[in-house]
């Protein structure tokens, strides 16, 4: 309180920058917000941002987003973004409840402008790991019966191409006529054996 009332009579706090203090910072923020004392809260969130760190990070974000610090939330998603894979690791965004969650996540893809257009590749041992999944979740009961089964659906669309493709047709039409044009002079030999026996008598 001491501070707040020196600051209602001198309008200076300086002692907020040389304190090193984040709780006591952290209150005269929320008192700064709830006597609508703007000025005194946007001090206090100048001396917040600079004890900024990686473990404090998460809950001055959330502090920043119930009292409506719009200077702390911002350099907190900053500080967030540029150390994500850090952040990530350490487990600290656990606290942050889930609207503010949404924020960060849209100001990240607005700083990272590729997010928007991002293509998801595929780890080939991802592909067997959720393979092995399916097969887990849906067992084949008999294993030699889906082998058949995909052999057998094989050879139907084999045999089903053989009669609708048109060089297999041109094939069989070509055998019958070789084998007309062979039977044919048989029939030719034998008229002309009868006919040359009816000329001899």
């Amino acid at each position: 309180m001491e501070i707040l009332i020196e600051y209602l009579y001198t309008d200076e706090a300086n002692k907020l920058f040389d304190s090193d203090d984040i709780e006591f910072l952290c209150q005269i923020l929320m008192v700064s917000d709830q006597l609508l004392i703007p000025r005194l809260k946007e001090i206090s969130e100048m001396a917040l941002i600079k004890q900024l760190s990686l473990k404090n990070a998460a809950e001055l974000l959330e502090l920043s987003s119930v009292y409506n610090s719009e200077q702390l939330k911002k350099s907190c998603m900053q500080f967030i973004c540029i150390n994500l894979p850090a952040v990530v690791e350490s487990k600290i965004l656990e606290v942050l409840s889930d609207e503010v969650m949404e924020e960060l996540s849209t100001y990240y893809r607005g700083l990272v402008p590729w997010m928007h257009s991002r293509r998801i590749t595929i780890n080939r041992n991802t592909f067997e790991k959720d393979l092995e999944l399916l097969e887990k979740e849906f067992p084949i009961s008999d294993a030699s019966v889906f082998e058949k089964h995909k052999i057998d659906s094989h050879e139907g669309k084999r045999s089903r191409n053989r009669w609708t493709s048109r060089s297999d047709a041109k094939e069989v039409s070509l055998v019958d006529k070789v084998e007309n044009k062979t039977k044919s002079p048989d029939k030719n030999i034998v008229l002309d054996i009868l006919t040359s026996e009816v000329n001899e008598k």
